[in-house]
């Protein structure tokens, strides 16, 4: 890949299902083929600070799993999809 590519995402982010919803923004960066860095996760109104440490995703057959533990959650669950949908419609 030549050069980092950036754009920020918008997702809903559920703590616990159909109760508790948090809509979030994100910044992407694709740091490699299929691994992107998330970074200042932030609330969609009033987003000045990061309200979840940063992470590394990687995009493995479909699935969107931590870079280290090589685990899947809801959190890389919803980030992913926002992701999937982001680059979807740039295309």
């Amino acid at each position: 890949m030549e050069q980092s590519k950036f754009y920020t995402i918008e997702f809903m982010y559920e703590i616990a299902e159909d109760a508790i919803r948090f809509p979030l923004l994100a910044d992407v960066t694709i740091i490699a083929d299929n691994v992107y860095f998330i970074g200042n996760i932030r609330h969609l109104r009033n987003g000045k600070a990061s309200l979840v440490p940063s992470l590394t995703l990687i995009k493995h057959k479909q699935r969107w799993i931590y870079k280290d533990s090589k685990k899947e959650t809801a959190l890389s669950i919803t980030v992913g999809r926002a992701i999937d949908a982001y680059e979807q419609n740039c295309r």
